[in-house]
């Protein structure tokens, strides 16, 4: 109650209320909010000057209020001083919850109609551009009209004919537009689709070969491959051929060192073979038949023979890495 008097000029109203309600027999009344109900109307009264300070229409602003609530607390402050605090105690909480629920009212009205003044004002702002441009359009019209009408009827055919021509012309553009710009799509269309087939082959040929990844396409890829599987097929061979180069190198060896005294032997078993008899029970007859030697000099001559291919197929393949190595260069430093 002193927060909703403090503006107005009633101390000693507000001195006497503060006594009022400090009374220990009406206390706990004044500890909750009152309604209407119940409330005598007819002891209700306002002021002629609090009357007449209202305003005429319905719309109420919160100074309205302050102005009522000066007005009520002047009539209180007569009516304590004739009769009383005690005459007003159970009046004074029910008019003070009226004048909060005013209040309440009164700023919620002056926020609505702040509200409905600025639509109001941009409805009339769309409602003079809409006139603005149905003048427009009303005057382009008539200056329009005007224009055809000054023409002659030649002239007017004339006009039409240009017309139509430009018309013509305008599709013809469109059409060819519309033409150069699906052959256009297309040639997009198929260019997206070789980039992304060739993406494909290059993550494919990233993840099966260590070959660094380039900007060719597929049959550059393919190739690469090849070339891979050539060098493997050349390794192996590399190896073959050292060990039969091995073996070759061994069988020299041991039919190369003694061929004078196998022929120098065979000479003198020849000579001795009707001069003497064998004894077959010693260990140190000859053991080599003719027909043996002749075998030994057959298989010495097909090694030789397997060599010198074994070395033809090893320039062949030393050659084709050669090749290899060279296009292993140049994809890996210039793709």
């Amino acid at each position: 109650l002193t927060l909703k008097l403090c503006c107005l000029p009633l101390f000693s109203v507000t001195f006497s209320l503060s006594k009022l309600l400090s009374h220990p027999d009406n206390s706990p009344r004044f500890t909750r909010r009152f309604s209407l109900e119940g409330v005598n109307k007819t002891l209700v009264t306002f002021p002629s000057e609090a009357l007449s300070d209202r305003p005429s229409t319905p719309s109420i602003s919160v100074l309205d209020v302050y102005d009522i609530a000066a007005s009520i607390g002047k009539e209180f402050e007569s009516i304590i001083d004739k009769y009383g605090p005690y005459s007003v105690s159970n009046l004074m909480p029910k008019v003070i919850s009226v004048l909060e629920e005013l209040e309440d009212f009164a700023t919620k009205f002056e926020s609505e109609g702040r509200e409905i003044i600025t639509l109001q004002t941009a409805v009339h702002r769309l409602e003079l551009e809409k006139l603005e441009r149905k003048e427009d359009q009303k005057r382009h019209k008539k200056v329009g009209l005007r224009s055809f009408q000054s023409l002659q009827p030649m002239n007017k055919q004339i006009s039409l004919s240009l017309l139509f021509e430009e018309l013509e012309q305008i599709e013809e553009t469109w059409h060819s537009e519309v033409q150069e710009l699906s052959q256009l799509i297309e040639k997009l269309k198929e260019e997206n689709k070789q980039l992304k087939n060739a993406i494909e082959d290059n993550e494919a040929s990233t993840n099966h070969s260590p070959i660094p990844a380039c900007s060719a396409n597929s049959t550059n890829v393919e190739e690469i491959q090849l070339m891979i599987r050539l060098k493997e097929v050349i390794d192996r061979q590399k190896i073959l051929i050292r060990s039969l180069r091995q073996q070759l190198t061994q069988k020299h060896v041991d039919l190369d060192a003694p061929p004078q005294l196998t022929e120098e032997q065979l000479v003198k078993q020849l000579n001795a073979e009707g001069k003497m008899i064998i004894d077959g029970r010693n260990p140190n007859r000859p053991h080599f038949t003719l027909q043996e030697l002749r075998n030994v000099l057959i298989e010495r001559n097909e090694l030789k023979t397997r060599l010198i291919e074994v070395e033809e197929e090893l320039s062949v393949y030393k050659r084709a890495g050669y090749v290899i190595i060279y296009y292993y260069y140049y994809y890996h430093h210039y793709c």
